[in-house]
């Protein structure tokens, strides 16, 4: 099973399973987000916190610096042209490079590093959105290493709602698995107080994150309604 989308920062397609997302007219057409409306977390007040320092302390950077971050750009551009891939400024890449290595734990960074190096759309075996689990088993291995695996949710009770994208809410950050298996289960439910309920659409995106610059390359999305014990693929779950 794979899901193949465009490239970070906001712009997606692709394909996963029975859900298919693609770009027309400017708009995403999903074929098969609402946000947890009720929940702010103290992570997703941390997020936010740490958007606006870092987007200050760009105004920071002395010549040199920011002359790294403009290079960086300019060839960041280059590359975007010949892929069609989002366009971004100095400041883009200093906030959302920055921004993606606060989600992982690490400091702000004022050189622009020397290279952008990601990995591609997440390859994947099945997905279970169910009351007893949230698992994702055959996980394919990452493009660049260290990189972590970054997992937001969002869910609705209407399951005609296909256009709410870019209100997905952090679930956490995984290391590489060995076995290529991520449970979530607890994590979610610590992190929102629920529990997935039957009935609901939810929608996943799933990315790598290069752990050295902050990078995200390519970004997954899947939307799928959770199930009492079936995967994404009608699959029980094994054991």
């Amino acid at each position: 099973m794979k899901a193949i989308p465009s490239v970070a920062f906001n712009e997606f397609h692709g394909t996963a399973s029975e859900v298919t997302a693609r770009q027309i007219g400017g708009r995403t057409i999903l074929n098969g987000r609402a946000q947890h409306s009720h929940v702010k977390s103290a992570r997703q007040s941390q997020r936010r916190a740490d958007f606006s320092y870092i987007t200050k302390q760009f105004r920071q950077l002395n010549e040199e610096q920011l002359a790294g971050w403009t290079e960086l750009a300019r060839t960041h551009r280059r590359q975007a042209a010949m892929g069609g891939e989002e366009q971004l400024t100095a400041q883009n890449l200093f906030v959302g490079l920055n921004t993606n290595r606060a989600i992982l734990g690490k400091g702000l960074v004022m050189e622009a590093p020397a290279e952008l190096h990601g990995s591609t759309y997440i390859k994947f075996d099945d997905l279970w959105i169910t009351p007893a689990r949230l698992v994702i088993t055959g996980l394919g291995a990452p493009d660049t290493r260290p990189s972590r695996l970054v997992i937001r949710m969002a869910s609705t009770d209407s399951l005609g709602r296909a256009k709410l994208w870019g209100q997905t809410v952090i679930v956490d950050s995984f290391e590489e698995p060995s076995d290529g298996k991520i449970d979530f289960t607890e994590v979610y439910t610590s992190q929102f107080g629920v529990h997935v309920q039957l009935g609901r659409k939810y929608f996943f995106e799933i990315y790598w994150i290069d752990e050295n610059s902050g990078y995200v390359s390519q970004v997954t999305r899947v939307c799928y309604e959770s199930s009492e014990s079936r995967s994404i693929n009608g699959n029980e779950y094994p054991g």
